[in-house]
Order: C-alpha cells, then structure tokens, then sequence
C-alpha cells in the first residue's frame, strides 16, 4: 500500500512539473515577440532605372510575407512627386502602384505636397493604405488635412504596431504652402505615443524625413521603440553616425529598401539589418506589366516633337545643381520668355532628368494651351 500511495505521488508530482514547464514556455511565447519590416521611399519616377523599380519591390515584399510570420511593409512616402507622369496626374499613378504592393502604411514627407495638400488629400482617398503625418495642420479647418492621419494602429498576428510620421517646418517655405503649419515634431510624437499605448501598441515606429536631434532620446526613453529615416542624401551630408542609433533604420539610397527584424525581451532589439539593391532582385510580372501600361500612357502623352539638341546635354543631379547647365538655361530662358520677363530663376534641383542627350536628340514634349498658367506663384 505504501508502495502505491509513493507511486502515486511520483506520478502527480511528475504531472506538477510538466504544467509548470507548460506554463513557463508559454510566458515565454507571450512575452517574446519578433517583427520584419520592409521599408523604402523615394520613388517618384517609375522611367527612372534607379527610382521606378516597384516590380522589384513587389518581389521583395512577397520574399519576406513568405518567409518571415509578422511582416509589416512601410512605405516612407517622397514619391508623389516630381516626374513627368506626375505632372499630368498629380501622382494617381504612384498611389495605384502602391495599391498594387499593398503597403501597411505610407508616411508624408515634403513631396507629397508637390501638388499641393488638396491634392494631397484627394490621393489619399485613392490610396487603400493610411497616409500619416503627425504634425501638419490645415489653417482652413483647423485639424490636420482631409483624408491624413495624425498616426494609426496596424495589427498582425496578435502584434500590433502604431505608426508615426512627422515633417519639418521647412517644407512650408520649400513647397509656398501658406494654408499648413507644421506644429513641432517632438511635443507631436510625445502625444500620438501616448495614445497609441493607451491603444494598445506593442511597438511604435516613427518615420521622419529630417534628422532631429532629439530621436535618439526618444529611443533610448522608449517613448518610440524603433525609427525609420528616409533621406537619400544622408551620405551627402555625412549624418549618417549622428543619425544611427541601434533602433534606428537608415534609407540613405534611392533604389534601395531595408529589411530588418527585431525581437523583444526587455525591449525591441534588432537582431538582422540589410540594406536591399532592388536592382539585384527579380521584377515581378504582373506588376511590370502595370508599369509598362503607364509608360505607353506618358509616350503618347509626350508625343510631339518640339525640338532637336543640337549639341551633347546631360541633366546629370551633380551637374544641374552645381554648375552651368544648358538644359537649365533652356529652361530659364523658356520662361523668361513664357512670362515676358528681364530675368527667370529656375531652382536646379527641378531638373528630374538625370539623362545623358546626344547631339541630335528629339526633344518630345506636349504642347500646352496658351490659357495655362503656373498653380501658384
């Protein structure tokens, strides 16, 4: 009987043990989480070999929602405009490729407002993705644009991440925009932090387009728990070490995306970082197909010669921006003439081209009515 009774007490103690290893290993499911993010900006021109690769993208993204469980695909925004296309649309065709890719989210950056925010705001309901920005205000109304969002919630296989996305004030005097105000980025991200963890939000990414001083004390404060910087000319201006902070995703090439995933203990940790050539990666057809389409559109959109160069021209970024350019003079003295003027000025960073003409070169254009006139001065 004994012998029974001791049996029996080795048989519950054993059940004992196997519960409270169950119950171990799944606190540790719960409080163990890990995340992939996909993430690029800056592709305005889909003609342009470096900024139009979205077939490219298209694959990486299916590349990673098959591999990895919980994927969420950012989408850094600087693409609406400029480009010829846009010119014509206003950015319509950016927002149906984007659709096509199904990004979680897109934050607002300057270039967004290339058109303007009511154009702005009539792209975001084309969109089937929330547009972000966090701390820019219509004056007309009082809150911020129609169809933006000041920051949003996104929930995937039981995690769920708040997106944040704020502007710099410069965008005001670099885009004329005289009914918006830019309110400051850091008292911006404090608030929506706040009520995105009242929400519930495991991990907060903030996307911003110019490096604040102040990100990685929100980092390291845990006020946000991971940060995306989209800026192609970070390597230009050397920021790259003040900017870069474990937590911190750095977009510093146009043509790129960055595949990176973290996982929670005490905090979010990055445990793998790339930064992703969209050149070394398939195109995917279908969606090629649909830039193909937009191609053909622009072609015959441009589809009256109105000139011939007859001398060698580039529209090379360095060159337009740095030094005497005859495309640019031929741009300026179009307008100067266009407008009747002594003097024209033309920013060079407008010239989008960056091409090499051959003397001999058809210059193709679209004849506009004489009625035009610039939207705003």
């Amino acid at each position: 009987m004994r012998i029974t009774q001791w049996l029996v007490f080795l048989a519950s103690l054993s059940l004992i043990f196997r519960a409270g290893y169950a119950v171990s290993e799944n606190r540790e499911q719960v409080t163990t989480s890990s995340v992939t993010f996909v993430l690029t900006a800056d592709m305005p021109n889909i003609s342009d070999a470096r900024t139009g690769r979205y077939a490219n993208l298209q694959t990486l993204v299916k590349q990673q929602r098959q591999i990895s469980e919980t994927v969420f695909f950012i989408f850094g925004g600087g693409s609406i405009g400029p480009s010829a296309l846009s010119s014509f649309d206003r950015g319509s065709h950016i927002i149906d490729i984007l659709n096509s890719l199904e990004p979680d989210v897109m934050g607002v950056t300057k270039r967004e407002f290339s058109f303007y925010e009511d154009e702005l705001s009539l792209r975001s309901y084309e969109a089937a993705f929330p547009l972000v920005a966090s701390n820019v205000i219509d004056n007309r109304v009082g809150r911020s644009p129609d169809g933006l969002h000041t920051s949003v919630i996104v929930e995937k296989e039981e995690l769920t991440l708040g997106v944040i996305s704020v502007l710099h004030e410069r965008v005001i005097e670099e885009y004329q925009l005289s009914d918006i105000t830019i309110t400051p980025p850091q008292k911006a991200i404090m608030e929506e932090s706040k009520r995105l963890r009242q929400q519930g939000a495991d991990i907060i990414l903030l996307h911003y387009s110019y490096p604040f001083p102040f990100i990685n004390t929100m980092l390291n404060k845990r006020i946000i728990d991971v940060a995306f910087i989209t800026d192609s000319r970070l390597d230009e201006k050397n920021m790259l070490e003040t900017t870069r902070h474990p937590n911190s995703m750095v977009l510093t090439q146009q043509g790129t995306a960055v595949v990176a995933s973290f996982v929670k203990s005490a905090g979010w940790q990055a445990t793998s970082y790339t930064e992703q050539p969209l050149e070394d990666i398939e195109a995917d057809a279908e969606l090629n197909e649909q830039l193909i389409e937009y191609e053909a559109r622009l072609k015959r959109l441009l589809n009256i010669q109105i000139g011939e160069w007859k001398i060698a021209v580039s529209t090379a970024r360095k060159e337009v921006r740095s030094e005497e350019n005859p495309f640019v003079n031929f741009v300026a003295d179009t307008i100067k003439r266009y407008a009747n003027t002594e003097i024209a000025l033309i920013n060079g960073g407008s010239i989008r081209g960056n091409k090499q003409y051959t003397a001999g070169t058809r210059l193709l254009g679209k004849i506009l009515s004489p009625k035009c006139r610039f939207a705003r001065m």
